[in-house]
């Protein structure tokens, strides 16, 4: 690579001396410095740019660096990759087998089922909904952020009209909260329920 960019360097002074109108630099440049210095200077920067740009490969840097970037890139998608190796033996396989318990998801845990412990008579579904959503509005677990998103879809709503006042978390138990400004009628519990696919009569 030093050769190359040796080779770049006299190439270009070669030009800037026996034919100077073909060095591709602006009318602005000729103005400023006499014909030497726009030579030299040209093929310089010629040089270096060869000796930069190729340098890495010549070092051997180019593939870690495309690695790190791929695993990086990979984790950000939410794919992880244990370091070079698998990721150098995946451009190999043909076929991929998983077992029971290898599941294959978008990574974004969703509320699929919901089960009121409480009959429509002592609290409705609506209020239920927002009581949920609102008490999870508190965490940052994945799986509180899926509470929170079912809640709001079926209340149809982009705020869940209730105020969290205190939160707690307890390790093991969940949460701990105290809910106010919790207002009724968010939606019709019979329509909610349909849409949910649940039932509001009590659940033990």
């Amino acid at each position: 690579m030093v050769i190359v960019s040796s080779l770049t360097l006299m190439a270009w002074t070669l030009v800037g001396y026996y034919s100077p109108d073909n060095l591709p630099v602006g009318d602005e440049e000729r103005e400023r410095f006499a014909q030497e210095e726009l030579t030299w200077q040209f093929a310089f920067r010629m040089s270096l740019t060869v000796l930069a740009i190729a340098c890495p490969c010549a070092l051997g840097l180019a593939t870690p660096t495309a690695v790190m970037v791929g695993t990086g890139v990979g984790a950000v998608n939410g794919i992880l990759i244990k370091g070079a190796e698998p990721l150098e033996k995946a451009a190999k396989l043909t076929t991929v087998v998983f077992d029971k318990t290898g599941t294959i998801t978008d990574g974004r845990p969703r509320v699929t089922t919901m089960w009121p412990a409480v009959g429509h008579n002592i609290l409705d579904l609506p209020t239920i909904l927002a009581l949920v959503g609102t008490a999870e509005t508190g965490s940052e677990h994945p799986l509180a952020k899926a509470l929170v998103e079912f809640a709001k879809n079926a209340l149809g709503v982009d705020n869940i009209r209730a105020k969290l006042d205190t939160f707690k978390a307890v390790p093991g138990s969940g949460l701990e909260v105290k809910i106010s400004q919790v207002e009724g009628n968010l939606g019709d519990p019979g329509k909610i329920a349909r849409l949910l696919h649940v039932s509001t009569s009590a659940k033990k």
